[in-house]
């Protein structure tokens, strides 16, 4: 190997090891509901734990406070509430699959119900998370 070669090969890394550890956090508004859906995994009746996250680059999640624990409701409904302003990880055991959300509590309303307004689906392929998002209209 070119010796030459060798700081710039450390700095891609470098790079590539700083792009992955970036939070892509989605703001959302409290009470939050939506539904996790991720193909070949089961999301009915399954458990949740919500951990506060300190800081906008924290890793989920040893070492965090436990805010909240849940249970997904039939199709992999779930309802947030009660929790303050702040960062989170949502983290979701689907039998087969374990998934972790990373949400930013942006804004809460005084409101006990809520619909759901959004779909976090887990592509089998890559892995990758989706939102789907819409407005409910009565």
């Amino acid at each position: 190997m070119n010796p030459r070669a060798i700081p710039s090969l450390l700095a891609v890394l470098l790079l590539l090891s700083f792009t992955t550890n970036a939070q892509d956090w989605h703001p959302v508004t409290l009470p939050f509901c939506s539904q996790i859906k991720a193909k070949g995994a089961m999301v009915s009746n399954r458990p949740f734990w919500v951990f506060e996250a300190p800081a906008p680059n924290s890793r989920c999640c040893a070492d965090l406070d436990l805010k909240f624990k849940g249970k997904t409701e039939q199709f992999g409904y779930f309802k947030l509430s009660g929790l303050p302003k702040g960062r989170y990880f949502v983290s979701f055991d689907l039998k087969a699959k374990h998934v972790t959300v990373p949400l930013s509590v942006e804004r809460i309303i005084d409101y006990e119900d809520c619909l759901a307004s959004s779909r976090i689906t887990l592509d089998k392929v890559t892995g990758q998370m989706h939102w789907e998002e819409w407005i409910n209209v009565d």
